[in-house]
């Protein structure tokens, strides 16, 4: 892990001397090589695999260069697109979790991610969130550990799935990575009772909207594995009716994989 994260760093140190040699160049108004969106995200990307607090905060630190410059240039090829926005949420979900830094990294997802809608309700068509955008503040969430952070999760799950479903924004339709990303965080829980009529009520939301023709949210062997990880954790002698759910489940799972092979 020290090897890959230090060559990491040794990436981003060479593009970001390249990136800050063509900020000169665009700040003097000269006529040698000025930077692009696609610059600024090259760099971005790199630290977004570092997994440091700093590392992220560099990355949005860049993502804000990139908008002033924009402004103070009148060079539209300069602000942000949704692919460098995504790559500053990246940096922060790999954060998340490390170092007890979970909550601030989901945090600050959530508010790149409202920024995003902001910027997009005032005319940025670039900057406009997608289904990975919103995985990943979902994933951010899912994996911080804090209290509430599963709810904050599934709360963002289904902002996606209203999108969707009232064709207000169909580039937001919820898939089987989001849905598996909350399935887990709520196994991990150790919440008992409450985590299995979580993961219950999700395992048919999932279904239903498969029925009404969202080809990308068909259960797999991920959610089903997930769902039965949840339900086989409820059982006790508190709850006795744990383990005939997780039978009539199996024979659920059962027969919709046979329904498949026909």
């Amino acid at each position: 892990m020290i090897l890959v994260v230090s060559g990491h760093i040794r990436e981003y140190a060479f593009v970001q001397s390249v990136l800050q040699k063509l900020i000169k160049n665009a700040v003097s108004a000269n006529n040698k090589p000025r930077p692009t969106v696609k610059t600024f995200s090259i760099v971005i990307d790199s630290l977004s695999r570092i997994g440091t607090k700093d590392a992220a905060e560099k990355a949005e630190q860049l993502l804000k260069q990139s908008f002033d410059l924009a402004q103070s240039t009148g060079d539209n090829s300069l602000i942000p697109d949704v692919v460098t926005y995504a790559s500053v949420l990246h940096a922060w979900a790999q954060y998340s979790g490390k170092g007890g830094g979970g909550f601030v990294a989901a945090e600050r997802c959530e508010a790149i991610l409202n920024v995003m809608h902001e910027l997009h309700k005032k005319g940025y068509k670039q900057v406009k969130p997608n289904t990975y955008a919103y995985n990943t503040v979902i994933n951010a969430w899912s994996k911080s550990g804090v209290p509430g952070a599963i709810e904050k999760a599934q709360a963002l799950l289904y902002r996606m799935i209203e999108a969707a479903k009232s064709g207000h924004d169909q580039s937001l339709q919820p898939d089987i990575v989001a849905f598996n990303t909350v399935l887990h965080a709520w196994a991990r829980s150790g919440r008992g009772i409450h985590a299995a009529k979580q993961a219950e009520h999700l395992f048919h939301k999932m279904e239903e909207l498969h029925k009404l023709g969202y080809p990308n949210v068909e259960p797999d062997a991920i959610a089903y594995g997930a769902m039965m990880d949840c339900l086989a954790k409820s059982c006790s002698t508190s709850n006795p009716s744990g383990a005939m759910k997780a039978e009539k489940w199996l024979y659920h799972i059962e027969k919709v994989e046979q329904s498949n092979q026909m």
